[in-house]
C-alpha cells in the first residue's frame, strides 16, 4: 500500500513515513487481537482509537490513513468486503481556528532585540531574518547549505523538505549581508555542508534541530516584550503565517502569496492567512435604526 502511494500517488516520503507510523499502530492492534478483516467492525476500529489515547489531530489524521488502507484492500481484491465504512467520519476541523500571526512592527521589534556583536547573536539574527523575511520552515532553515546560494545571481534554490517542490528567492541585501557577517565573524569552523551550525559544547559546528529554532524564535519574542507572545503559538510557522498574512494586507494577490510561500495551490495558501479585519469592516453594512 505505501509503495502504490509513493508510485502512484507520488506522495512525498515524509508522509509515507507518518501513513507508516499510524498504519503500524493499526496492524499491531489488529495483531495483539488476533483479528483479520472480517473481524472488523466500528466498535472495534472505535476502540482501537480509544486505546491508542490520540489526540483529536492525531486521531483525525489516522482516520484518514486507515480508512484509504482499508478501501485500497478492496479495491484491489485482496479482501472481499469494503471495511472502510467502519471507518466513521469525525467533526474536526483542522483550520477552524485562526492562524497566529504579528504585526510587521512586532516582528520588526523581535528582530531589532538581537544583540549582534556576538557570534550566537550574529547566528540568530540570520535564523529570524530567514523565518520573517522569507517565511521558511524549520527544517529548512536547518538544512540551508552553502550550495543553496548563488551569489553571481542574487538567488537562493532549494528543494523544500516538506513537499519537495522547489523554490527560489531573491537574495534580500539584508539576508545577504547577515549570511556573509555570520560566516565571517560567528560561524565556528566546520566541514558541515549546512551553514546554520551549534555553538554549544559537543554539538559545536553540528547543524541545528528544529526544536531549536523555535526555541530562538520564543527568545526574541520575549526579549522584545511582544503583547500575548506566550498565549500565541511563537514558533517559526508563527511567522510564516504572518508573512502571508501581511502581504495579505498590502493587496498583495494570492496567487504571488503563494509562490512565496511556496505553495502549489492557492488553497493551501488561504489557510494561512488571517482574517483581515480593516477590509472585513469596510464590507460591513450599516446597522438600520431600531423603533422597538
Amino acid at each position: 500500500y505505501l509503495e502504490y502511494c509513493g508510485i502512484e500517488l507520488a506522495l512525498a516520503q515524509k508522509t509515507l513515513d507518518n501513513k507508516r507510523i499510524y498504519l503500524f499502530d493499526f496492524s499491531k492492534y489488529m495483531d495483539d487481537a488476533n483479528m483479520w478483516f472480517d473481524s472488523l467492525s466500528i466498535e472495534e476500529v472505535e476502540a482501537f482509537f480509544k486505546k491508542r489515547k490520540y489526540s483529536l489531530s492525531s486521531r483525525h489524521n489516522c482516520a484518514n490513513v486507515v480508512r484509504g488502507f482499508l478501501r485500497y484492500v478492496f479495491d484491489t481484491g485482496k479482501y472481499g468486503r469494503d471495511c472502510s465504512v467502519y471507518v466513521l467520519k469525525d467533526n474536526y476541523r483542522k483550520n477552524s481556528k485562526l492562524p497566529t500571526s504579528y504585526e510587521e512592527q512586532e516582528i520588526r521589534s523581535m528582530i531589532d532585540s538581537v544583540e549582534r556583536a556576538s557570534a550566537i547573536g550574529k547566528r540568530d539574527y540570520l535564523v529570524l531574518l530567514l523565518v520573517s523575511e522569507y517565511g521558511w520552515r524549520a527544517k529548512d532553515v536547518t538544512l540551508f547549505r552553502f550550495d543553496q546560494v548563488d551569489w553571481d545571481d542574487n538567488v537562493i534554490r532549494f528543494d523544500q523538505h516538506k513537499t519537495d517542490v522547489p523554490v527560489e528567492f531573491p537574495l534580500l541585501s539584508s539576508v545577504g549581508n547577515a549570511i556573509i557577517d555570520y560566516l565571517k565573524h560567528g560561524r565556528p569552523k566546520s566541514h558541515v555542508p549546512e551553514i546554520i551550525v551549534s555553538h554549544m559544547g559537543v554539538n559545536l559546528g553540528t547543524p541545528l534541530s528544529s526544536p531549536t529554532i523555535h526555541s530562538i524564535v520564543a527568545k526574541y519574542l520575549r526579549r522584545a516584550d511582544i503583547a500575548g507572545w506566550t498565549r500565541k503559538k511563537h514558533g517559526p510557522h508563527a511567522m510564516r503565517h504572518s508573512l502571508a498574512t501581511n502581504l495579505l494586507k498590502k493587496n498583495v494577490a494570492l496567487p504571488i502569496i503563494s509562490t512565496v510561500m511556496g505553495h502549489q495551490r492557492t488553497e493551501t495558501t488561504k489557510l494561512y492567512v488571517s482574517v483581515d479585519y480593516d477590509k472585513l469592516k469596510a464590507c460591513a453594512l450599516p446597522m438600520p435604526p431600531l423603533h422597538s
